[in-house]
């Protein structure tokens, strides 16, 4: 009798152990927990990890910093209309498009807004690199962005194009609340014909506007200073002549965009 309770209670006892790999498995999965957690980039059960382990975890992410580094102030050359051109719509904050007037006028306002800009659907490759809207022949439309070229299409035209008036838009879409210095310049290519206009604008807003003679190939100088938020968008434009006309209306366009040091006055 008493050797049957003796290996009763060595039972018992026995029956007690898997406390410690209770313990063992409750340590593991609070490891693979955090584990979990560290991919998140930030662990939220507090229970589940030592405080002082968390401490060091977070060494390796500094939120404040990464908050510091997207609100600093952009320094320097944010955008250059030639050194950014490429075939790729928004690459650099860089879009290309147009405004169709006579559809505009037909069905709206007749005015332009930012909403109604429409980006150039073909790319001419590495033969000829520019953005148009269709190809000239046949029947469609002289409006052409290049990297240094704007050219409108309008209701007085030439060769097989459509005579309907578009004016041609090279934008930037700025990624910083900031002032910048907006400087550049447009002017003709060719002498000859009843000139263009052209315009900068700010979301849709006029910062400049000005006629150009169809003899300027001086033209204008850019120097703007501007105020903008991230996501507005900076429209540099060039129509036809009063007339409607859009032979030989070739315009040079350049922009450059940096970030004003010392804030637009």
């Amino acid at each position: 009798m008493r050797h049957l309770l003796l290996a009763l209670f060595a039972a018992l006892l026995l029956s007690g152990c898997p406390d410690t790999d209770d313990d063992d498995s409750a340590a593991a999965d609070d490891d693979d927990s955090w584990a979990a957690d560290d991919d998140d980039l930030g662990p939220d059960d507090d229970d589940s990890v030592d405080d002082d382990d968390s401490v060091d975890d977070d060494d390796s992410v500094d939120d404040d910093d990464a908050v510091d580094d997207d609100d600093s102030a952009p320094t320097g050359v944010l955008a250059d209309s030639i050194d950014d051109y490429s075939g790729t719509q928004g690459q650099a904050g860089w879009y290309y498009g147009y405004w169709d007037r006579t559809a505009d006028e037909a069905s709206g306002d007749g005015l332009y807004a930012a909403a109604e800009f429409v980006q150039m659907p073909q790319w001419g490759g590495a033969d000829w690199q520019a953005w148009f809207v269709e190809s000239v022949e046949p029947g469609g439309f002289w409006t052409v962005v290049t990297e240094t070229m704007m050219h409108p299409n309008g209701t007085t035209t030439s060769g097989p194009a459509q005579s309907v008036r578009h004016q041609a838009i090279r934008r930037w879409v700025s990624s910083w609340t900031t002032d910048l210095r907006v400087t550049g310049d447009f002017y003709k290519l060719n002498s000859d014909a009843d000139g263009v206009e052209v315009k900068v604008l700010l979301d849709g807003a006029e910062l400049l506007a000005q006629f150009i003679e169809g003899w300027d190939t001086t033209g204008i100088d850019l120097d703007l200073c501007v105020p903008v938020t991230a996501g507005q968008a900076l429209d540099f434009v060039v129509g036809d002549g009063p007339t409607g006309e859009d032979w030989a209306d070739s315009t040079y366009h350049y922009a450059h965009i940096e970030a004003e040091p010392g804030g637009c006055p």
